[in-house]
């Protein structure tokens, strides 16, 4: 997909623009225009409304936008810290517990490593 046409998809998708957008349930942290070989060939699947899938390319264009996404998990595993809001009960409920396990384990082993970098 080209930058055009993924604009236009989202327009189309949200012509307000106020939904929250992301990939994978994860927020998209940055966007960066890199060489087409930077991390590897890009995999296109090329399709169209008519035909569905219809074929796939894996290439190097001379350049491509990476859209890069950032978890709750990651953002914690930088700031172990880090204060996480929850939309309501239910999801406090359902990912709480889950996330305080993380940053117990973050918090162990960065206390390792400092440990380990005084010795």
């Amino acid at each position: 997909m080209r930058t055009k046409e993924l604009i236009a998809a989202l327009q189309d998708a949200d012509p307000s623009g106020e939904v929250e957008v992301c990939i994978d349930n994860q927020d998209i942290f940055f966007l960066s225009q890199e060489p087409g070989y930077h991390n590897g060939a890009l995999e296109r699947i090329n399709s169209n409304s008519t035909d569905g899938i219809f074929s796939a390319s894996i290439l190097h264009p001379e350049w491509k936008l990476c859209i890069y996404t950032m978890s709750v998990m990651d953002a914690i595993e930088g700031d172990p810290d880090m204060p996480v809001n929850y939309g309501d009960i239910h999801i406090q409920n359902r990912y709480q517990a889950e996330l305080e396990e993380f940053r117990t384990q973050v918090k162990s082993i960065r206390a390792e490593i400092l440990k380990e970098k005084k010795s």
